[in-house]
């Protein structure tokens, strides 16, 4: 509840995991300019720490083309970066404290994705590609597919669920007992 704390009256969407190219990130940061249009009070939560793979091999250059692309779409004031890899406790404070969760992954073969596991458990109402995982357990239910590489869905999916808070908790509801 904290958490809610530092954004007060804002509508939290986040993503979380180690952080790599196969999240799909830039495709919800390129969703976000005409989402803000409408709903300013939005803040868009990027948690954890770089994969410590990709770090060795690239350093942080896919989180610096983020920051850039943010820095370019205006989105300074709507986006933030918590760079550093959670215990379960805080992670859970987060996902308290979200409102939508994305699950943007870029492997249409992903079996598993631990973070959309923990969102569905947490009662969030999601947004996810269609991934393995993502096909079988985001139902209309829960949640919205969506293509990958689609930032034009993630938009419309985001507006959707902005747009329509009864249908948002229903949604997390429904994940949360399922």
């Amino acid at each position: 509840k904290e958490l809610l704390n530092l954004f007060p009256e804002n509508t939290i969407l986040s993503t979380f995991g180690l952080i790599n190219r196969d999240k799909g990130i830039e495709y919800v940061i390129d969703a976000l300019p005409e989402v803000i249009k409408q709903y300013q009070n939005i803040r868009y939560l990027i948690i954890g720490a770089t994969h410590p793979v990709v770090l060795r091999q690239e350093g942080e250059s896919y989180r610096n083309s983020l920051i850039k692309r943010i820095y370019a779409l205006g989105l300074t004031a709507y986006v933030r970066f918590y760079d550093e890899y959670l215990k379960t406790e805080e992670l859970l404070k987060f996902l308290n404290a979200t409102d939508i969760y994305l699950a943007t992954q870029l492997d249409p073969n992903q079996a598993v994705s631990g973070t959309l596991s923990y969102a569905l458990g947490a009662g969030r109402p999601v947004i996810a590609t269609a991934f393995a995982q993502a096909k079988e357990d985001v139902t209309s239910g829960v949640g919205i597919l969506v293509d990958f590489k689609n930032s034009k869905q993630i938009t419309e999916a985001l507006l959707q669920l902005l747009g329509d808070q009864s249908k948002r908790l229903s949604l997390g509801k429904t994940a949360y007992f399922r």
